[in-house]
């Protein structure tokens, strides 16, 4: 596995990034779908429950209760027309989130990686930069960021802002 962030540099735990985060409380969440937004999310512990041991995935504990600044890995399914055939395949891309927010039982990330499926254009949601709604379900691995690229990723508003979010 050629992952660029698998050897991500490891915050020592007295240098947790401690900023003031926004608790997005019990709001009603809409998650993508393929049907809607072309892109959606899979289930890490769907996969657990059909491969087993074969796809690990963080303790539970620690899916649940993630922090703002913490980096999670997530799959997304996304919609996209193969260039030979012309035909509309989904593809499952496995990508890192940056915890934004904490809600009551979801989680709002940054996309920090470029989908490899997706051209970037004004007119496509899912791209570097961008809102991603999740649950601890969609988590499949966790991994600290140094602060300082935290606050620098954080301090810019997001390359676009999931719309799902309601009152």
């Amino acid at each position: 596995m050629h992952d660029h962030l698998a050897e991500l540099p490891i915050a020592a735990s007295g240098a947790r990034w401690r900023r003031s985060f926004h608790v997005l409380g019990a709001r009603h969440m809409r998650f993508a779908s393929l049907k809607l937004d072309f892109w959606e999310l899979e289930s890490g512990e769907a996969r657990q429950a059909k491969y087993g041991e074969k796809f690990w995935l963080p303790d539970i504990e620690l899916r649940c209760g993630l922090k703002v600044g913490q980096l999670v890995r997530l799959l997304f399914a996304i919609e996209a027309c193969d260039e030979e055939s012309g035909e509309i395949e989904v593809d499952v891309e496995r990508m890192w989130v940056l915890v934004s927010s904490v809600g009551s039982d979801f989680y709002l990330g940054r996309l920090i990686n470029q989908p490899a499926c997706v051209e970037p254009a004004d007119d496509v949601y899912l791209q570097l930069g961008c809102e991603v709604p999740f649950r601890a379900e969609h988590v499949i691995d966790i991994h600290e960021w140094p602060e300082v690229d935290v606050n620098d990723f954080l301090k810019n508003a997001p390359y676009k802002s999931w719309e799902g979010a309601g009152a």
